[in-house]
């Protein structure tokens, strides 16, 4: 899957969402294939996966995700390349990386890694409160926050239920 966002797609980026509501115990993940841009950027890019309430918008003017949103991205900006989840960040300059959010009796884990075998695990800053007993759903997404558009490849997308 390609997505294609920007420039200045926040807070209405593009997303490909799984049609299908989830609950209880779960596993996404997904390989994210986002090579850098050619020029310097000023502001941030993002893609990757993220877990929110079913039917569940952005508001315009927020700067952030909502905290009952779990997101695992990779992320660029004029300070370098990371990938990880809210609160939880780690130097990340390859291209191409694997990226997975787990719920397990109501706890939230994000991983990232080169392939889909070994996991760095990161913690996740999420209101995991706000998101029992509520039906979620999973997307696929990409910004770009500045003048430039963005391509990035999503592969390997793969949802488990526990």
């Amino acid at each position: 899957i390609r997505l294609i966002a920007g420039p200045h797609t926040w807070p209405n980026f593009p997303t490909i969402y799984y049609k299908q509501p989830i609950e209880g115990d779960f596993e996404v993940q997904a390989k994210v294939t986002f090579p850098p841009p050619a020029a310097t950027i000023s502001a941030a890019q993002m893609v990757g996966l993220l877990v929110r309430p079913t039917n569940a918008r952005l508001v315009e003017g927020n700067s952030s995700f909502p905290n009952d949103w779990v997101v695992a991205a990779k992320y660029l900006t004029d300070a370098g390349s990371l990938v990880g989840c809210r609160g939880s960040w780690a130097d990340y300059s390859l291209d191409t990386v694997y990226i997975k959010i787990e719920r397990y009796n109501n706890v939230w884990r994000c991983a990232y890694g080169k392939n889909s075998e070994n996991w760095t695990r990161l913690n996740v800053d999420v209101d995991d409160q706000a998101l029992n007993n509520k039906q979620l759903e999973i997307a696929l997404f990409a910004y770009s926050m500045t003048d430039d558009s963005i391509t990035v490849e999503f592969s390997d997308w793969l949802i488990t239920r526990r």
